[in-house]
């Protein structure tokens, strides 16, 4: 079971982010296990075509330069460079970023910055307050609020508690820059307020 843990909230789950980050690429996991004689994991995944190389070159380019956004962000991450690189991506776009290590210091930066933040990046499994409870307490603060999910679970299991609430998205763990990138841009350019971009 990758989901259970004998440690406290947000740690020990190593195993479900490695499900989520296999069921992502459209593969399985297979686990057998036998006492006195330990553990065997087998990954598979599904075969690439043969020209995914030249994919994967094209893919790797810097996209072209887009107009830079403006307002603020908020990043919620219990880990501290996921934080950092997204601040510097998110900063390199012209936004101003928050950022919060788990819920409860999520919300007391949200009261200090309410009117400037434009789009909330929230983590799912986090101490102290985990995503569920923050994202309903930000949404009761401002209803409106675009919210997206980060986890390492797959999408689906990520997402199921949140059920027609209004996700703004869902961005899986470990994800690229360009990912994080694009998911902003598509939230933020051409929107009305702060967060449209600069004429």
């Amino acid at each position: 079971e990758p989901f259970f843990t004998t440690k406290a909230t947000g740690r020990g789950l190593g195993m479900s982010v490695i499900q989520g980050i296999v069921r992502g690429h459209g593969g399985v996991m297979a686990v057998e296990s036998e006492p006195g004689r330990g553990t065997a994991m087998r990954v598979l995944l599904p075969a690439l075509p043969d020209d995914v190389g030249a994919h994967a070159r094209e893919g790797d380019r810097e996209p072209d330069a887009t107009v830079p956004l403006s307002g603020t962000v908020m990043v919620v991450d219990d880990e501290a460079e996921l934080r950092e690189v997204a601040k510097r991506v998110l900063a390199r776009e012209g936004l101003d970023v928050v950022l919060a290590e788990d819920g409860r210091a999520a919300l007391e930066r949200f009261a200090d910055h309410a009117d400037e933040i434009v789009l909330v990046l929230l983590d799912l499994s986090m101490p102290r307050m985990g995503g569920e409870d923050t994202f309903r307490a930000l949404r009761r603060m401002r209803p409106e609020l675009p919210i997206l999910l980060m986890s390492g679970y797959d999408e689906h299991g990520a997402t199921r508690n949140f059920t027609d609430e209004g996700l703004a998205g869902f961005l899986a763990k470990p994800f690229p820059i360009e990912a994080l990138r694009r998911n902003v841009h598509d939230l933020l350019d051409g929107s009305s307020g702060p967060g449209r971009r600069s004429e």
